[in-house]
C-alpha cells in the first residue's frame, strides 16, 4: 500500500509540474495605438467616453475569431498595451459616423503598431451664441451634415453641462435632459438653416461648467455628434442681487414633478390646488406633456385643459409659488410668444394672472381682494402676453400664480413663459 501511495504522489507532481510549463506562455505585451480622424477636418474626431470602439478580430490562428472590442478615448485616440503579436482585421463602429465598409488588415508585431483610422461624421455642430445671466445659461446652436444623400432622421439636439472637460452622454447631468429640443425630421426639412436656442437654469453659484452641444440621428447606434466644448464660469451668488424672475421653472419646457407616463403631470416648484388636478383621478393638472407627435412628455408645458364632455371640470383652479418680496415696484408677465410648439389658449371660460398678499390665491369670486389681476382670455396663442404691475410698501409674503373656471368643453391653455421682476 505504501508504494502505490509513493506512485500516485509521484505521478500527481509530474502531472502538475507538466501543467506549470504548459501554460507558462509569454503574457501579451504588443501595443496598438492611434487615433479616429474626421474627414472633414483632418483632426482627431470629436467624441466623448464610450463613444466610439474598435472591433478586432485575431485572424493569424483562425477563420472564425471571436470579436474583441476596443474602447476610444474622448480626444479621439486609443491605445492598448496588451495584444499578442498576430494579424487583426479591425474596423471603427459604434460612434456617429458614416459606417465603415471594410475592415482594415493589421499586422501588430514587433513592439509599437500605430494603426489611424478615417471616418465622416454624420453631423456637423456648431455653438453661434451663448450668454450666460446669473445662473441662467442661454445657448444657441446650428447643424449641418457633411454628406445628405442616406442621411438617417436627426432625434434631437440637447446641451451636455459637466463640471469636468470631458463632457458628453457619459456624464449626463440635470442639466442636460430637460433641455433638450425633439427634432424628429430629415435634414432637408429646415434644419441645416434652424438656429436652436436652449436656456439652462440654476446653474450652481460658485461653479465652473463645462458645455457642448450634441445631436444624434436615428440609426443602429443613436450616438452623439458633438460641438467643441466651452467653458462657464457661474459666479458667487450675490444676496443682495435683484432676481431677473422670482418665479422658478417659468419657461418652457418646463420641468415635472410627477407625471402619468403620458401627458399629464404637476410642475416642479408649483403648488396644484385640488380643483386643478381634474386629470388620472385627482393626481395630475399644471403640467401639459403633448399630444400628437410630441405625445410622451415632449413638449412640456404649463398647461391645463377641459377639452371632452367627459372629463372632469376646473373650478378655482390654481397654480401658484409663494415667496416673500421686499419693498418695490414689480411687474408679473404670463406669454405665450416664444418656442413652445403647442402653445394654445383656446375657450373663453375665466382665466387669470393674479398676485395675491398671503399664502394662497383668492377664488374667481372673490379677485378684488388680490395685489393684482389681470384676464389673458382671447390672447393670441403664438404672440400674446399680458401683465400687472403692484406695489409693496414693506417687505411682504405673496401668492403669484394662474387662477382658472374651465367648465365649458374645448378649452386649454399652454403657456411659455411667466416671469416676475422688480422694476
Amino acid at each position: 500500500m505504501k508504494n502505490i501511495i509513493i506512485s500516485l504522489l509521484t505521478v500527481f507532481v509530474l502531472l502538475l509540474f507538466n501543467s506549470c510549463q504548459n501554460d507558462n506562455y509569454a503574457e501579451p505585451s504588443e501595443t496598438l495605438s492611434g487615433r479616429i480622424i474626421d474627414s472633414t477636418t483632418g483632426d482627431n474626431i470629436v467624441t466623448t467616453s464610450m463613444g466610439i470602439s474598435l472591433k478586432m478580430w485575431e485572424i493569424s490562428w483562425s477563420a472564425t475569431p471571436s470579436p474583441q472590442s476596443l474602447n476610444v478615448k474622448d480626444d479621439g485616440t486609443y491605445n492598448n498595451t496588451k495584444l499578442f503579436a498576430a494579424k487583426y482585421k479591425i474596423i471603427p463602429t459604434n460612434g456617429a459616423f458614416w459606417p465603415a465598409t471594410d475592415t482594415t488588415v493589421v499586422d501588430i508585431n514587433g513592439g509599437k503598431t500605430v494603426q489611424d483610422f478615417t471616418v465622416t461624421p454624420y453631423l456637423k455642430l456648431a455653438i453661434t451664441d451663448y450668454h450666460l445671466s446669473g445662473t441662467t445659461l442661454t445657448i444657441s446652436g446650428k447643424i449641418d451634415a457633411p454628406i445628405v444623400d442616406g442621411l438617417p432622421q436627426i432625434i434631437d439636439i440637447r446641451p451636455f453641462v459637466a463640471i469636468t472637460q470631458y463632457v458628453g452622454n457619459a456624464n449626463i447631468s440635470n442639466y442636460s435632459d430637460p433641455y433638450k429640443i425633439d427634432i424628429n425630421k430629415n435634414f432637408t426639412d429646415g434644419v441645416k438653416d434652424h438656429i436652436y436656442t436652449m436656456t439652462i437654469r440654476n446653474l450652481k453659484a460658485s461653479t465652473t461648467f463645462y458645455v457642448r452641444l450634441g445631436a444624434r440621428v436615428n440609426d443602429s447606434f443613436k450616438n452623439y455628434n458633438y460641438s467643441e466644448v466651452i467653458k462657464i464660469d457661474v459666479p458667487a451668488a450675490d444676496p443682495n442681487a435683484i432676481p431677473d424672475n422670482y418665479l422658478k421653472n417659468a419657461d418652457f419646457p418646463f420641468v415635472m414633478a410627477t407625471w402619468d407616463g403620458d401627458r399629464w403631470g404637476t410642475l416642479t416648484e408649483w403648488l396644484t390646488n385640488d380643483a386643478m388636478r381634474n386629470r388620472g383621478d385627482g393626481k395630475y393638472g399644471g403640467y401639459d406633456g403633448g399630444y400628437g407627435e410630441f405625445q410622451g412628455g415632449k413638449n412640456s408645458s404649463f398647461g391645463f385643459e377641459r377639452w371632452g364632455s367627459g372629463e372632469n371640470t376646473i373650478t378655482n383652479g390654481k397654480i401658484y409659488q409663494i415667496m416673500t418680496l421686499p419693498v418695490g415696484d414689480y411687474e408679473y408677465t404670463l406669454s405665450f410668444a416664444g418656442g413652445n410648439p403647442q402653445a394654445s389658449n383656446n375657450g373663453s371660460d375665466p382665466r387669470f394672472i393674479i398676485v395675491a398678499a398671503g399664502k394662497t390665491l383668492p377664488d374667481v369670486a372673490d379677485l378684488n381682494t388680490s395685489l393684482a389681476q389681470a384676464s389673458f382670455v382671447g390672447m393670441d396663442p403664438n404672440t400674446g402676453s399680458v401683465k400687472v404691475e403692484f406695489t409693496l410698501t414693506q417687505s411682504t409674503e405673496v401668492t403669484v400664480g394662474v387662477l382658472a373656471n374651465i367648465t365649458n368643453t374645448e378649452q386649454n391653455v399652454r403657456i411659455h413663459h411667466l416671469s416676475l421682476k422688480k422694476l
